[in-house]
């Protein structure tokens, strides 16, 4: 699921950069590839697969893997309005449909990202946001990637990944 979210915006980016389509074709045959083994019945693919045995790994309830999946759509220009209207209706949390729910800003600001670069009119819900904005500005709440590595901020500092994403949503908006 990562891949999508990092090197599907990357290899459309690139190949809008150059001028070379062959970058957009690759970055859509991962797209088209992860789907088609990665998919579930929910419509959101797990966060991985097994390559020989095609086995599902991981869930399709991971927040911030939900958000990379919603990238790569967006760059790929792939629009889906039941899935925006499903954003209108969450809260960002980490592990959706679980037991308990964690905040996290990386969910959060990839969603938001997502429906800024569908939608270039598209405002972001800063007030949402701002829960994750510490008063020097930088953003916290960005957990790990599963429940052991939740407090990851707390062992070794705020990542960059959040702040990264925040400055990112902050160049595509018209703000």
């Amino acid at each position: 699921m990562d891949t999508l979210g990092m090197i599907v915006p990357f290899l459309c980016m690139y190949s809008e950069l150059i001028g070379d389509g062959k970058y957009y074709k690759i970055a859509r045959n991962v797209y088209d590839d992860f789907l088609t083994h990665a998919n579930t019945l929910t419509g959101f693919p797990v966060h991985g697969y097994d390559t020989t045995t095609g086995i599902h790994l991981g869930s399709s309830n991971w927040g911030r893997g939900l958000g990379w999946y919603l990238l790569a759509k967006a760059y790929l220009g792939d629009k889906n309005d039941s899935i925006n209207s499903l954003l209108s209706s969450i809260t960002y949390v980490q592990f959706p449909f679980q037991g308990y729910s964690i905040v996290d800003s990386s969910v959060a600001l990839l969603c938001e990202l997502y429906k800024v670069l569908i939608s270039p009119d598209y405002v972001p819900n800063f007030s949402q946001l701002h829960s994750f904005i510490r008063q020097d500005g930088l953003i916290d709440f960005c957990t790990g990637d599963t429940c052991g590595f939740n407090d990851y901020a707390s062992y070794y500092g705020l990542g960059g990944l959040a702040n990264g994403l925040y400055l990112l949503l902050l160049s595509k908006s018209n703000v």
